[in-house]
């Protein structure tokens, strides 16, 4: 599913920042699906910096580094949760980066997952996991959220550019 509405709201914690600057903004999405989605960018807040995310289903949910299952608590590790790179990939990373910490990047050490799924597509001559239309879709549902919040909460609809075509 993608967003397609948007409602968010944002809150200057500098009051001397420019009007177009928001430290803290909280969006609600519509999904293409009927869902709901929360996202929310705090940037200046009283809390050590920190990049998480908690997804709620019927079924299940994973809240800060648990799977929680109708009661069962299963703690994991972010290395619990990768799939393993190709032992290839991850030779010629740990090469060039000398740390396995750095090699993987920020965001949840993601960077070298992007890179191998970018080379790999290429090389077998085939369609990305995430496409240029899949990052239009991120990009004009944040670029949204933030003209909403702009607006004191305006409900806007957030442009779509439709499927990646058949590869």
């Amino acid at each position: 599913a993608h967003a397609v509405k948007v409602s968010a709201w944002g809150y200057n914690a500098d009051k001397d920042a420019p009007r177009l600057v928001h430290n803290n903004e909280t969006a609600l999405f519509r999904m293409s699906n009927g869902t709901t989605m929360l996202i929310k960018e705090y940037r200046q807040v009283g809390h050590p910096e920190l990049e998480t995310f908690s997804l709620y289903g019927t079924d299940g949910s994973y809240v800060d580094f648990t799977w929680r299952d109708k009661g069962v608590i299963t703690p994991l590790t972010v290395k619990e949760m990768r799939d393993p790179l190709p032992e290839e990939v991850y030779k010629a990373f740990m090469a060039f980066y000398g740390d396995e910490e750095k090699m993987l990047g920020g965001h949840g050490g993601s960077h070298a997952y992007l890179v191998h799924e970018f080379v790999d597509a290429i090389a077998h001559n085939r369609q990305p996991a995430i496409t240029a239309w899949d990052a239009a879709r991120y990009m004009a549902a944040g670029v949204m959220a933030h003209k909403s919040a702009m607006r004191d909460g305006e409900l806007l609809d957030i442009p779509d550019w439709g499927d990646a075509p058949e590869y």
